[in-house]
């Protein structure tokens, strides 16, 4: 799910930014370009509902550096697009996702945006589902709510 949901938010910079900014997904190399962006997953935390389905909740960074170091204003600017672009994310398997707890920072020039995403999905092994239940009820003769009458 996590491949889902990060492939999903690059493709939609990709298609919002284009070639210009690369996306890096696992890691940042050494003497990187930029500008660039690194999208980078913080937490995760899945748990079980009924009937075999799953809610995961996920928190991504996202790293933004900018062409020129002290520009605060193309970082803010830039914050807008990010929170905007985040605000739904098509998955890659075409589910939509909203991103809540949307906010963002700059650190050492560099610009966080985060988001957190709450994604529902279904075990891939179906459950078997009882096909019939027969029920057998007695009273006893005499029985009023529960108790036993004199006879």
């Amino acid at each position: 799910m996590i491949d889902n949901l990060i492939g999903g938010i690059a493709r939609q910079l990709h298609e919002r930014f284009g070639e210009t900014y690369t996306i890096y997904q696992d890691q940042i190399p050494q003497g990187f370009r930029e500008p660039c962006f690194f999208l980078m997953m913080i937490g995760t935390s899945v748990s079980p509902i009924p009937n075999g389905r799953y809610a995961g909740k996920y928190a991504l960074d996202v790293h933004y550096f900018p062409k020129r170091k002290g520009k605060h204003g193309e970082l803010f600017s830039m914050s807008e697009q990010l929170m905007d672009l985040l605000e739904c994310v098509t998955l890659l398997d075409g589910t939509k996702s909203r991103g809540f707890n949307l906010h963002s920072e700059v650190a050492d020039n560099v610009l966080h945006v985060l988001a957190e995403y709450e994604i529902r999905w279904a075990d891939s092994v179906p459950q078997d589902m009882m096909e019939q239940v027969d029920v057998t009820t007695n009273t006893q003769k005499g029985e009023r709510n529960g108790s036993k009458g004199k006879n």
